[in-house]
């Protein structure tokens, strides 16, 4: 009898050991799916491979993460984009150089508060429960004594790296040529798509998104000029790397 009361207890234990392997084996198992994605080359099937791998299922219009031209594209005449961006610049945390950090209830909206930014720099059950269910938005104001009064953004928005630019003069068209020189570095030129009633430029997303954030973070002085526009916005860009490293745990970036 007291050989039967031992091997209860042990069974148990073995029992729900297994259990919590296969727990913790499972709640891993969508990151390494998510970084095996960061390896594909074709972007269309690299943001179809980020959404099977965090149980997305793409909206109607929505082509493998890639949305098309969509209703949020256009939105009241009496949008503001400026004071959107200026909700962003208050951010849930702020760090040196102005830059804003603000965390979002995915399907609320609503900004949390700075514990959870701090979660994203913690163990991984903390970090892995917000990729599920948070998105970011890091945040910077252009220096208005230079030039256009805009507004950066880059944003992890389910599992995705997007940058915007919130210009406060309206842009016509669907798309536009952008300029971006960092320092004394050659331009570099990237096509963003013009939304939000022509106030909001957002670059493609995914991979190619990190690699423009990345060519330009660091820099003290980076001037961006959309060419329909003959306007530029000049940033100070020397503290951002910091916030991005928030973006790189939230949105699954490799070796950052």
């Amino acid at each position: 009898m007291s050989q039967i009361r031992t091997l209860i207890p042990i069974c148990l234990w073995l029992g729900l050991g297994g259990v919590f392997a296969s727990a913790v084996a499972l709640a891993d198992e969508p990151m390494k799916s998510a970084r095996a994605c960061f390896e594909i080359t074709s972007r269309l099937a690299r943001l179809a491979c980020y959404d099977k791998a965090l149980g997305r299922h793409p909206e109607p219009g929505d082509l493998g993460g890639v949305t098309a031209f969509a209703e949020h594209d256009v939105v009241s005449p009496a949008f503001d984009p400026m004071l959107e961006a200026q909700e962003y610049l208050a951010g849930s945390l702020m760090l040196a150089g102005d830059v804003g950090l603000t965390l979002l209830d995915r399907l609320t909206g609503s900004p949390l508060n700075a514990q959870h930014i701090d979660d994203l720099m913690g163990d991984e059950g903390a970090l892995l429960e917000l990729q599920k269910t948070a998105d970011l938005v890091t945040s910077i104001a252009a220096d208005a004594s230079l030039g256009t009064a805009a507004v950066l953004l880059v944003a992890c928005r389910s599992g995705i790296t997007e940058m915007e630019l919130h210009w406060p003069h309206q842009i016509e068209g669907r798309q536009a040529n952008i300029s971006l020189q960092a320092g004394d570095a050659p331009p570099k030129t990237a096509v963003m798509r013009i939304i939000r009633n022509g106030h909001v430029l957002q670059s493609a997303r995914g991979l190619e998104a990190i690699h423009l954030i990345r060519s330009i973070a660091g820099a003290a002085r980076v001037q961006i000029a959309p060419a329909e526009m003959g306007q530029s916005a000049f940033f100070d860009l020397s503290q951002l790397r910091p916030a991005l490293v928030y973006q790189a745990r939230i949105c699954f970036w490799s070796g950052f």
